[in-house]
C-alpha cells in the first residue's frame, strides 16, 4: 500500500461535528440529519448540504476549538506518524474542508478532502462553495488521483455504515480498535495468527461471562419490577381504604354541620326565651320563684305519702293552696322557664349527637391519615427500588457496551485472520503458478529436442500459450 486515507470518525471523536453544530444551536436537526443519512433516508449530497445550512453564522474561531477540545482516538498520532516513516501517504476524508484541512495539519496528514463551506468574513455562511462530492467514495478517489497512487494500493480506514461507498479501494479496515493499532498490522502484515487466536478465545469468554452477567442484570430487574409492582398493588388498596375513611369522614361532617345548625336554631330559640323572661321578671313580683315551686313538690310529695292528723293534714293543704296562689302570679314567667329549660335540654341532645359523630369522624380522620403515611412509606420503598433499578440499568448499559465492544474486537480478529489465509492462499496459487510455469518451460525445451510427450505436458505447454 502506498496511501491510507482515514475517514474522519476514526481519528476524532463522532460528535465533534454536532458539538460545533451545537454552537449554532442546531445540535439536534444536525444529528437528525446524519441519522437519516446512515440509514439510507437521504442521499450524501442533500445531507451535506443541509448540514451546511445548520451551522451558518458559525464563527470558525469557535469550530477551531471545538475540533481543538475533541479528544484525538487513541494511538491516531502514532498510527500516523509509522505510516509515514515507512514513506506511506495519508488522507483525510470528512464533510467539510474546515473539519478536514484543522485534523490533517493537527496530525501532519499529506491530503484531505472534502466539501468547501463558504465563509464571509470569519464566519460559515451556510452554504457550499463549489462542487460538492457524490459520496465518500469520490473523496478517495480524489485524494488517490493527487497522491498519484493507483486505488488499487490505497486502504481506507473507515465506518461500517460507510464500507460500501469505498469499493474501490484495494483494501478496507472497517471499524478499527480503539487504539487503531490494527491499521499498521494491515497495512503492513504484521499480525500474529497464534496472538490473535489466542485473543479470540480470550474474547469469546469474556462474551460468555458479559452475556451470563447481563442475563443476570436483566432478572434483578425483573424482581425490582416485581417487587414494584406488588408496592403499586398495595398503594392501590391503601388509597382506596384512605378515599373510603375520607368519604365516611366527609359524610359526618356533613351531618355534624347539619347538627350544628340545628343547635344555633335551638340556641337562638333559647336566646330569645331569655329576652322574654327578663322582661317578664322585671314586672313580676320579687322572689325565688323556683324555691317556691321546689318547695309547692316537696309538700305536696309529703302530703301524698305521709299519714297526719287531720289538723295537720288541713295546714299543710292550707300552705299548699297559698303557695300555688303566690306562684300563680309567676305563671307567665314559670311558662316560659318551662320552655327555656325544654330549649337547652334539646340543645344538650343535639350536642352530644355533635360530639359522638365528631368522635366517629376523627376516627375516620386517623385511619384515613394512617393510611397516607403507609403509602409515603410505601412510595419510599418504590423510591428506593427505582434508585436500586437505575443503577442496575446504568450497569447493564456498560455491560452492553462491553459486549458490543467484544463482539467488534471478535468480528475485528476474525476478519483479520480470514484476511491472512486469503493473502497466504494466494500467495501459495502465486508460487504454484510460477512452479508450473517452471515446469511448462522444460516441457517445451524437451518438445524442441522431439522428445514424446504426454497429454498432461501438452496441456501445460497449451495453459501458458506455449504450443
Amino acid at each position: 500500500m502506498k496511501l491510507v486515507v482515514f475517514e474522519d470518525r476514526t481519528l476524532v471523536d463522532t460528535k465533534y461535528q454536532a458539538e460545533a453544530a451545537k454552537l449554532a444551536g442546531k445540535k439536534t436537526v444536525f444529528q437528525e440529519t446524519d441519522r437519516k443519512l446512515n440509514n439510507g433516508d437521504i442521499k450524501y449530497k442533500d445531507a451535506v448540504k443541509q448540514k451546511a445550512g445548520f451551522l451558518k453564522d458559525l464563527e470558525v474561531e469557535k469550530v477551531y476549538n471545538v475540533i481543538k477540545e475533541t479528544p484525538l482516538i487513541s494511538g491516531a498520532v502514532e498510527t500516523i506518524s509509522k505510516l509515514k516513516s515507512r514513506g506511506i501517504k495519508t488522507g483525510i476524508i470528512s464533510d467539510y474542508d474546515i473539519f478536514a484541512e484543522k485534523i490533517k495539519d493537527d496530525l501532519n496528514m499529506d491530503y484531505s478532502c472534502a466539501n468547501e463551506l463558504e465563509i464571509n468574513e470569519g464566519k460559515i455562511t451556510g452554504k457550499i462553495k463549489g462542487h460538492i462530492l457524490k459520496d465518500r467514495g469520490q473523496a478517495l478517489e480524489d485524494i488517490a488521483r493527487e497522491a498519484g497512487v493507483p486505488l488499487k494500493e490505497t486502504a481506507v480506514v473507515c465506518m461500517s455504515n460507510n464500507k460500501h461507498t469505498f469499493k474501490k479501494a484495494g483494501l478496507s479496515i472497517i471499524d478499527p480498535s480503539k487504539d487503531l493499532k490494527e491499521v499498521t498490522m494491515h497495512v503492513f502484515g504484521e499480525f500474529n495468527v497464534d496472538d490473535m487466536i489466542k485473543e479470540i478465545n480470550e474474547q469469546e469468554i469474556k462474551i460468555r461471562q458479559l452475556k451470563k452477567e447481563i442475563l443476570d442484570k436483566k432478572a434483578a430487574i425483573s424482581n425490582i419490577n416485581t417487587r414494584r409492582r406488588e408496592l403499586i398493588n398495595q398503594i392501590k388498596i391503601k388509597n382506596n381504604e384512605a378515599n373510603r375513611s375520607k368519604e365516611l369522614r366527609d359524610e359526618l361532617n356533613e351531618k355534624i354541620k347539619t347538627f350544628k345548625n340545628e343547635r344555633n336554631k335551638i340556641n337562638e330559640i333559647v336566646k330569645g326565651l331569655l329576652e322574654e323572661f327578663n322582661k317578664l321578671k322585671e314586672t313580676a313580683p320579687k322572689g325565688d320563684f323556683r324555691g317556691m315551686g321546689r318547695e309547692l313538690k316537696k309538700m305536696e310529695w309529703h302530703l301524698q305519702t305521709t299519714v297526719m292528723e287531720i289538723k295537720k293534714e288541713d295546714d299543710l293543704v292550707k300552705k299548699i293552696e297559698k303557695l300555688k296562689t303566690e306562684l300563680n302570679e309567676y305563671k307567665d314567667l314559670i311558662e316560659v322557664s318551662k320552655k327555656i329549660d325544654k330549649e337547652k335540654k334539646k340543645s344538650r341532645r343535639v350536642h352530644e349527637k355533635i360530639l359522638s359523630l365528631s368522635n366517629e369522624s376523627q376516627q375516620h380522620h386517623e385511619k384515613f391519615l394512617e393510611a397516607i403515611r403507609e403509602i409515603r412509606e410505601i412510595e419510599s420503598k418504590i423510591d428506593e427500588q427505582n434508585k436500586e433499578k437505575n443503577e442496575i440499568i446504568s450497569v447493564l448499559e456498560n455491560l452492553k457496551a462491553e459486549l458490543r465492544d467484544a463482539r467488534e474486537r471478535l468480528k475485528s480478529l476474525e476478519r483479520n485472520i480470514k484476511n491472512i489465509e486469503t493473502e497466504n492462499v494466494i500467495k501459495t496459487s502465486k508460487e504454484t503458478e510460477r512452479e508450473l510455469k517452471k515446469k511448462a518451460d522444460n516441457i517445451y525445451k524437451r518438445f524442441k529436442k522431439g522428445e514424446k510427450l504426454d497429454l498432461e505436458d501438452i496441456y501445460l505447454l497449451r495453459r501458458f500459450d506455449l504450443v
